[in-house]
């Protein structure tokens, strides 16, 4: 096992060094000028991709690269942990739709998530399996579903493209309809109340109403904005939408009025980065970071009225479902989820316990989910770097938990995982999780995987991945670090690792790495 390791350790150091070992690339002469300043592009020819020089290159890298690494001989055990560790059942967070509950789900022998839904009976079936769709290579993306059950609206990408093909089928029968929606892109439909058809945003055009059967989608507002986000509101009397600024993350908010067509500015763009997440009482909830560098929860009338729900806290906060009595917020607490609770004025209720400290996603608006509006309980998925997605179902009313689906394959009780925090540059501490062998000897020789991001406001969160649980299994230590550029910690931690800060992104990575050595 020892030589085993070793071999596989050297794997990760070896393959910074094949750079060294093949042919390199030849130096030209070329030289360009940016605002008066001399930059050398001595690399200049290979970004002609079509040239016979750079193909003739590529292909001379590619001979030796796999030459190099078919002489490693552990390259199939690691395939083949690999292999096991991502053969893992998988399940969407269900929806439930008039005593019918649909869902996503990933078989051991699957090699694509199908669309499935289980009736008040218990009886269960496949609605949509991409493998025996049409497209040169279908993934199911997404679906939304009817408010009476009765018909689902399910998408398909192919190749990965991000336009969308949106179709339609009847739940009771099986039976494809005709129907199709082209032009879909970074958003989903929005069913009718009554179920007759869909409101969707056609990408650089505006936002139709499709009825079921019709050939002739319905203008309802023209724009060639950037929208996303579009939701029925108020008994089906508005759409709302979102348009993204094109200089910054900031967002506005407005609806459309179905019947006249009329605008309703509810945020103005590049003010704020707000996200809507439900609604009660012709109450329209957002998140928003207006005036809240760690985000708050406001809630607007159609009128453009806005009042403060929940406050500004001391942690992120990233999301927020409603149901019939409450609402529950999910803060990031040092890089981990805590799920509070409130009443629908707003205050506290209690803080609901999660076991593990990984990352919970609650069903909200923005993922094309909501909360149970007639019950107090929502279906949430949860993982940690040793725990693949689990789904649980939430009691708010009686604060429990339990859980309704976990894959049969774990990680051995053997590992752990540990938050540090780690000195940058600038005396800022950066949060590390640290997952390893329960025991492990800490003498310098253990290989260890170090990985972190630090931009784009993304937070990196504790979740499992086959790589992951490979790199334990084979003796490995993982590091995952928070670096500043992401949303961890709020705005300021963002704009701290963004632009001329950008300097301590790397800081932060390589103080993380330094103390690492030290350990």
């Amino acid at each position: 096992m020892k030589k085993f390791r070793q071999k596989f350790s050297c794997i990760f150091i070896l393959l910074l060094m094949v750079g060294y070992l093949i042919s390199p690339a030849h130096v030209s002469s070329v030289t360009r000028y940016f605002h008066g300043v001399e930059v050398k592009d001595p690399y200049a020819w290979l970004e002609n991709m079509e040239s016979l020089e750079t193909k003739q290159w590529v292909q001379q890298q590619n001979e030796e690269t796999d030459r190099y690494f078919h002489d490693i001989d552990v390259r199939e055990k690691i395939r083949e942990k690999l292999v096991k560790n991502s053969c893992i059942e998988r399940m969407g967070i269900p929806v439930q739709k008039n005593g019918v509950t649909f869902y996503t789900y990933m078989g051991l022998d699957d090699d694509k998530m199908t669309l499935c839904f289980q009736d008040s009976s218990g009886m269960k079936r496949v609605l949509v399996d991409p493998a025996k769709e049409k497209g040169k290579n279908p993934a199911f993306e997404g679906f939304e579903v009817s408010d009476d059950g009765r018909q689902v609206a399910y998408c398909l990408s192919d190749c990965g493209s991000d336009v969308m093909i949106w179709k339609f089928l009847d739940v009771k029968t099986g039976e494809r309809l005709t129907d199709e929606i082209h032009g879909i892109k970074f958003s989903s439909p929005q069913w009718s109340q009554v179920g007759q058809g869909v409101y969707y945003i056609r990408y650089g055009e505006g936002i139709y109403y499709h009825r079921i059967g019709s050939d002739t989608d319905h203008l309802i507002y023209q724009s060639d904005a950037f929208m996303l986000d579009l939701h029925l509101i108020l008994d089906d009397q508005y759409v709302l939408f979102s348009v993204r600024c094109a200089d910054d993350l900031k967002n506005a908010i407005y609806a459309v009025n179905i019947e006249d067509g009329t605008l309703v500015d509810l945020m103005p763009p590049h003010k704020a980065t707000s996200r809507f997440v439900g609604e009660f009482e012709e109450k329209l909830l957002f998140i928003t970071d207006d005036n809240a560098p760690l985000s708050r929860l406001v809630a607007w009338d159609i009128e453009g009225n806005c009042e403060e729900l929940i406050s500004e806290k001391d942690s992120v906060l990233l999301d927020a479902c409603v149901t019939k009595d409450f609402i529950v917020c999910c803060y990031l607490k040092d890089c981990v989820s805590d799920l509070v609770v409130y009443n629908h004025t707003g205050s506290w209720v209690r803080n609901f316990p999660i076991a593990g400290r990984g990352t919970v996603v609650v069903p909200h608006k923005g993922l094309g989910l909501s909360g149970d509006v007639d019950n107090n309980f929502v279906f949430s998925a949860y993982t940690d770097f040793l725990t693949p997605c689990r789904l649980l179902k939430f009691d708010f009313e009686l604060g429990t938990s339990e859980v309704v689906f976990s894959p049969a394959h774990q990680l051995d009780e053997n590992f752990v995982t540990e938050q540090v925090f780690v000195p940058s540059n600038d005396g800022t501490q950066i949060p590390m999780f640290l997952t390893y062998k329960k025991g492990i000897k800490r003498d310098g020789q253990n290989p260890t995987l170090m990985y972190g991001y630090g931009g784009f406001n993304l937070p990196i969160l504790p979740s499992y991945t086959p790589l992951i649980a490979t790199w334990l299994e084979m003796g490995g230590i993982y590091a995952s670090v928070n670096l500043r550029g992401g949303i961890e910690y709020g705005h300021a931690w963002h704009e701290s690792g963004m632009l001329h800060n950008k300097q301590n992104v790397f800081d932060d990575f390589i103080s993380a790495g330094e103390w690492l050595i030290k350990q």
